[in-house]
């Protein structure tokens, strides 16, 4: 299990909208023949990559983040660290400054900034995603934050000992439920303090914050940092990738379901995805002891009469959309349609794009929890 928050961030600079018309012969033709009702507005943001990287790093310098990982433009690398290097975010960005020209600067599609940053209780992963170009009510700033469990960061190649020291935290339903309560609360507050950090540096219309919890389903057995799996696609800068050091805050993840199955934990609301990151979807509530969640069984595995046994996944199973009462969830209204505002939302009331990533939010006057 870990955190995972989007916080979208909506900066007070004068956008222009532009008309963007149809590509190809027959698009253009059909086009005239509507009247342009295949054209779409697009929203063109008038900073220039180097001034808001700037402030960006203002902003988080005085939240004592200063570590960064990765800096693309435009899915070019120009600082890709892979020696652990520390306080090396206002040298990344001077080497950038460096490398650009005016062109450069003014006329990117798209920036990407990884940081890391630790607390007492999380080691944290940060993609900072700016979009330059971007639909009309779309925010061009997405900060996506991960948030690992600094306890359970592997420390030696016992691995043995790690998973008696998540089981005995977790090992019973009483102790998962408090325990992720706990550490729900604690990220919760992180979130408000890089919110009002953010807008201290950054002059914003509004900041929106969805919260998940994953977890991951390995389906082999994963007992060092040597059997993760990595996910070098082009264009994925999550905490899957491989960056230096992580290994060893992720390994506790990836025994995690296996614990709850042994267990008998029933886990709510939470998204599940592949050890490489792949979403497998939601569920309101799962009974972990499934043989789903057993990493010695396969998906595929063989019986002792030879014969395939296949294991029936619980996201193709209604009655994981079921509470303990036996009501049925799937028709639950999303929290995103809520028209109640955001804990953490200033400004206007524009719906966000990023509104459908969450399952659970911030609502009320207070943080609603929304995964107990």
């Amino acid at each position: 299990m870990y955190f995972e928050a989007l916080m979208t961030v909506d900066p007070s600079q004068i956008t222009k909208i532009e008309t963007v018309k149809p590509e190809g012969s027959f698009k253009r033709i059909l086009n005239l023949m509507t009247m342009g009702a295949l054209e779409k507005k697009l929203e063109r943001e008038t900073f220039t990559a180097v001034s808001i990287l700037q402030q960006l790093n203002t902003a988080f310098q005085s939240m004592g983040i200063n570590n960064i990982i990765r800096l693309s433009h435009d899915d070019i690398d120009f600082y890709l660290d892979t020696e652990g290097k520390e306080n090396d975010l206002q040298e990344a960005l001077d080497k950038y400054d460096l490398q650009i020209d005016h062109s450069m600067s003014t006329c990117f599609d798209y920036l990407a900034l990884v940081l890391e940053h630790e607390d007492d209780t999380f080691k944290y992963l940060l993609e900072i995603d700016i979009n330059r170009t971007h639909e009309v009510a779309e925010y061009p700033i997405a900060i996506k934050i991960s948030a690992f469990l600094k306890e359970f960061s592997q420390t030696d190649s016992d691995t043995e000992k790690l998973r008696n020291k998540v089981q005995e935290a977790i090992g019973t339903q009483e102790k998962y439920t408090a325990f992720k309560q706990d550490r729900h609360k604690r990220f919760e507050t992180f979130l408000q303090e890089v919110r009002i950090g953010i807008s201290k540096f950054i002059r914003v219309d509004d900041v929106k914050i969805d919260l998940k919890t994953k977890i991951v389903v390995p389906k082999k057995k994963i007992e060092n940092v040597s059997d993760m799996e990595y996910n070098r696609a082009p264009g994925y800068y999550g905490p899957h990738y491989g960056y230096f050091g992580f290994g060893d805050a992720l390994l506790y993840s990836m025994l995690w379901t296996s614990i709850c199955h042994n267990n008998h934990i029933v886990i709510n609301d939470s998204h599940f995805e592949t050890p490489a990151g792949e979403e497998l979807g939601h569920l309101d509530n799962v009974d972990t002891s499934s043989d789903y969640f057993d990493p010695d069984i396969s998906s595929d595995a063989t019986g002792l009469d030879g014969d395939s046994a296949q294991i029936n996944s619980p996201f193709d199973d209604p009655d994981t959309n079921m509470d303990i009462l036996g009501n049925d969830l799937s028709e639950t209204p999303d929290p995103g349609d809520s028209d109640s505002g955001s804990w953490f939302d200033f400004g206007n009331e524009n719906d966000s794009l990023f509104d459908s990533w969450g399952d659970s939010d911030f609502g009320g006057g207070d943080f609603d929890g929304g995964d107990w």
